[in-house]
């Protein structure tokens, strides 16, 4: 009798002691989960510093600083393009992948907030 209740103490603190296990690995895949989630979210932060201390401004960037869709890339890159060829943003760097002056797409959307400047659609720029 006294070696059954001494294996079936036994069972129960493996059990007790798997079950701790089990909760703390857990809790090490929760800790885990977040700090990969608060690594993504600092990448993200550097990324998005070191884009707004650089004189130059993707096209994507651009648009979306004056206010134009970014829905389809074709349309805002058209407009952009027209911009450019009026002289409304002189500078750029690139040809195919165009970069914008920061400066000057700041200064564009100021005067577009302020009704002094209108951007044409993609479908007045295509008629």
């Amino acid at each position: 009798m006294t070696k059954q209740v001494h294996e079936l103490s036994s069972q129960n603190e493996q059990e007790c002691i798997i079950s701790l296990l089990n909760l703390q690995v857990a809790e090490m895949r929760r800790q885990n989960k977040a700090l990969e989630q608060n690594n993504q979210l600092l990448m993200d932060l550097l990324s998005a510093q070191k884009r707004s201390n650089s004189p130059w401004m993707t096209q994507e960037e651009a648009a979306n600083e004056l206010g134009i869709p970014t829905k389809r890339r074709r349309n805002y890159v058209a407009i952009l393009n027209h911009l450019h060829d009026i002289g409304r943003l002189p500078t750029v760097q690139g040809t195919n992948k165009r970069l914008f002056c920061r400066k000057e797409v700041k200064t564009l959307s100021e005067r577009i907030l302020e009704g002094k400047v209108t951007i044409p659609t993609y479908s007045q720029l295509t008629q």
